[in-house]
């Protein structure tokens, strides 16, 4: 990011920074910088990237819950995305509590039109909770 100072770069996973942190602290601290002029996004708002199937709707509370306090204690923003890019199903109760963690987007790899349902790149939920969603791949 030294060489290329318009590169901008997207990480997600809270645990993942607090490694860095812990095993490459010269490392964060040069991310930390990027963070705060902009060039390096924060995202997800979760601990980890998650599997939505077995989970329970706690656990993804719980999540969201710690994901987005470290990154407001550590960089002092929220995440405003959730990123799944990996998972192999959602739950219908997902955008409700993204929703109430205060995230208002979802990206993802593994959803494309061919293979399910998501009209106006929205998913419902369960109580037809409008939630813009993107693909990163195969998207419309």
């Amino acid at each position: 990011m030294d060489r290329f100072p318009n590169y901008r770069f997207a990480a997600s996973s809270a645990q993942h920074y607090v490694w860095l942190k812990e095993f490459y602290p010269e490392t964060f601290e040069r991310v930390a910088k990027y963070v705060s002029q902009g060039r390096f996004a924060p995202v997800g708002g979760a601990w980890l990237e998650h599997d939505c199937m077995i989970p329970s709707g706690e656990s993804f509370a719980r999540q969201y819950l710690y994901g987005q306090r470290y990154f407001e204690d550590t960089f002092g923003i929220r995440c405003r995305e959730a990123w799944l890019p990996d998972t192999f199903g959602y739950a219908s109760q997902l955008p409700q509590i993204l929703r109430l963690c205060g995230i208002d987007y979802f990206f993802t790899q593994k959803v494309s039109h061919e293979y399910c349902r998501m009209p106006d790149n929205s998913s419902p939920g369960i109580i037809s909770t409008p939630f813009p969603t993107r693909h990163s791949i195969g998207a419309v």
